[in-house]
């Protein structure tokens, strides 16, 4: 069972990862964690429960320095929903220093052949007490290692909440949106649930090196079951409230003094704000068409507004009910449909109409004006025709 939730998690996250990458960074943050919670659990249950031999020499310590990322990924990501922002810092780059001297550490065993990792498995597994005495981390010794990992979530998922009540706090008390609404629930449950299941791992890995090895095992597993199944449990809610990866947006009113602090500059009519910005982006659609351009992108779209991607991305999905991809698509094909139908451009080819409407080859053009008018340019052309 542990099995089929970690790697389900693990698919799931890199879905979230990948999905969001180009439109909402800072869901990239979350996708990492939530890829490396699943990993260890994939990796504790094929050494500690499963204990094959062969998962065990491939997985066992050479995976294990990811672990230590997962405490600034998810700060990373509850300051980017505080902020509002996926920006990272260069001063970031010291969160990964226990990361890096872990993987400095066991890299000669990560060189190793496979056959002596297998015979390292061996070992182990023939007395799991030799795990303790079998020392693969040239740098720290194997009683610190274990212990800094959750030690380091725990710290990060404590200062995370830290940052998130402090937030609530400057909130005003009667926020009327349902988007922050349900984001603070969510993001409160994923920390509450981290938290408590991280020090429970850490108290029984600490009793792991003074309890009799069965019970030690026993508690980690119950450990380990508890938050993958509960983290899996939050990745599947995002599937029904998706709205909950675009965080708490943070809108400046034009009234409001330049110098006010950005982060904690909030409106309770969150929605109305989606809302004017849904209407800026129509206009400028509507006035610009900057789709007539065959590399308009999101990021331009953004850019020209002034507004973050994500916030755009929004508009477009829970606003607008459609993907931006989708939306561009049918502005080409009405703008196509207006070349069609005057008579001033017989001279065009279809291809051309395509190069005009914004489509950079013809068979995208092609596919396009099929699946939203339901007939190729030329029936369309001939129907128009024959009225």
């Amino acid at each position: 069972m542990l099995l089929y939730f970690a790697i389900t998690l693990l698919i799931l996250s890199l879905i979230l990862f990948f999905y969001n990458w180009n439109e909402n960074k800072i869901a990239f943050y979350l996708g990492g964690f939530l890829a490396l919670i699943a990993l260890y659990s994939v990796t504790y249950y094929f050494t500690a429960i499963a204990k094959d031999p062969f998962w065990f020499a491939i997985l066992y310590a050479n995976f294990t320095f990811l672990n230590l990322a997962a405490g600034p990924l998810l700060y990373f990501y509850v300051r980017g929903i505080i902020r509002d922002s996926a920006q990272l810092h260069s001063k970031d780059a010291l969160h990964f220093i226990p990361f890096g001297l872990n993987l400095v550490g066991l890299l000669p065993h990560i060189l190793s052949p496979f056959s002596e990792k297998l015979a390292i498995a061996n070992v182990i597994l023939a007395n799991f007490d030799s795990i303790i005495s079998v020392q693969i981390d040239w740098l720290v010794p194997i009683e610190v290692n274990y212990t800094m990992r959750p030690l380091l979530l725990l710290s990060y998922s404590c200062y995370s909440m830290y940052l998130l009540y402090n937030f609530k706090k400057r909130q005003i008390s009667h926020l009327e949106s349902y988007q922050y609404r349900i984001t603070f629930q969510w993001l409160f449950a994923l920390l509450t649930i981290t938290i408590i299941s991280t020090a429970c791992y850490l108290y029984f890995v600490i009793g792991f090196f003074n309890d009799k090895l069965d019970l030690a095992l026993l508690k980690l597993n119950w450990a380990t079951y508890t938050i993958t199944f509960t983290l899996f449990c939050l990745t599947i809610f995002l599937l029904f409230y998706p709205q909950i990866l675009y965080g708490l947006p943070h809108f400046i009113s034009e009234q409001e003094d330049s110098s006010t602090n950005y982060e904690f500059s909030l409106d309770k009519n969150l929605e109305e704000k989606f809302r004017e910005l849904a209407e800026a982006i129509k206009h400028y659609m509507d006035i610009e068409k900057p789709y007539l351009k065959s590399e308009f992108s999101l990021e331009d779209l953004a850019e020209a507004l002034d507004a973050p991607r994500h916030h755009i991305s929004y508009c477009f999905r829970f606003i607008f009910m459609k993907g931006f991809t989708k939306i561009r698509s049918e502005y080409r094909i009405s703008y196509a449909k207006r070349l069609i139908e005057n008579p001033e451009n017989d001279h065009l080819s279809y291809e051309g109409i395509g190069q005009e409407s914004g489509f950079n080859t013809r068979s995208r053009f092609y596919a396009a004006f099929q699946e939203i008018e339901g007939c190729s340019p030329g029936e369309y052309r001939a129907k128009r025709l024959s009225l």
